[in-house]
């Protein structure tokens, strides 16, 4: 769609040739998501139907979307369509 641009976010360490390699802070949701043309930052935590948020990233929610962001816990790609339709649609939210 041109619009929506999704990285996928590691937030582990790993070694790579020997060296210590950190990825993005605990908590960090687990996908991305850039809204064009305003940017508009969205963070997706993937669980399963029973998975339960961590304390950080429960913090790390709170932090999103006291920024302006929007933070969706997804259990199934509906959740996931249901809050990204209506920004994709209505760009000022």
């Amino acid at each position: 769609m041109g619009r929506l641009k999704f990285f996928r976010i590691n937030s582990c360490t790993f070694s790579v040739s020997g060296r210590h390699i950190k990825g993005a802070p605990s908590g960090t949701g687990d996908i991305v998501v850039e809204l064009g043309p305003n940017g508009k930052y969205i963070e997706i935590e993937v669980k399963s139907e029973s998975g339960k948020q961590s304390k950080k990233q429960r913090e790390n929610q709170k932090e999103v979307e006291s920024l302006g962001g929007v933070y969706i816990l997804a259990r199934s790609i509906i959740d996931v369509e249901n809050r990204l339709k209506p920004l994709m649609f209505n760009e000022d939210r």
